[in-house]
């Protein structure tokens, strides 16, 4: 099971810089990466990072963002933390994505604390 989990890591990890590379042109590690997370329009949360939040919630109305948001469209930002460096924003959407609804409600509201790094 830990060895699917580092696949998927490295699956995202890998998507996210080729998404990035036909952004821009480059790889980047450092600079402005987002962790964020959206309300769907049947109320269903979804977590994700980008290096440019107000593009990929655009995306992700117009249908071509994360396939799970496609037929829950719109959606809405609810949330989102700004990190220097890709691994940081990376490893903060793994850890929200493994929180129930009820803990990222408690994020999204301000209840909890915000992990600091």
């Amino acid at each position: 099971m830990q060895k699917f989990s580092r696949y998927r890591a490295g699956c995202l990890a890998i998507s996210f810089v080729l998404e990035y590379r036909a952004m821009t042109g480059k790889i980047k590690r450092t600079g402005k990466f987002f962790t964020y997370i959206v309300e769907c329009a049947d109320k269903t949360y979804y977590t994700g990072f980008t290096p440019d939040i107000e593009r990929r919630i655009k995306l992700h109305n117009e249908g071509k963002g994360a396939k799970y948001t496609r037929a829950r469209r719109p959606v809405n930002l609810v949330w989102y933390r700004e990190y220097k460096y890709f691994k940081k924003a990376f490893l903060e959407e793994k850890r929200i994505k493994k929180l129930n609804r009820k803990q990222k409600e408690e994020l999204v509201y301000g209840k909890i604390k915000k992990r600091t790094n």
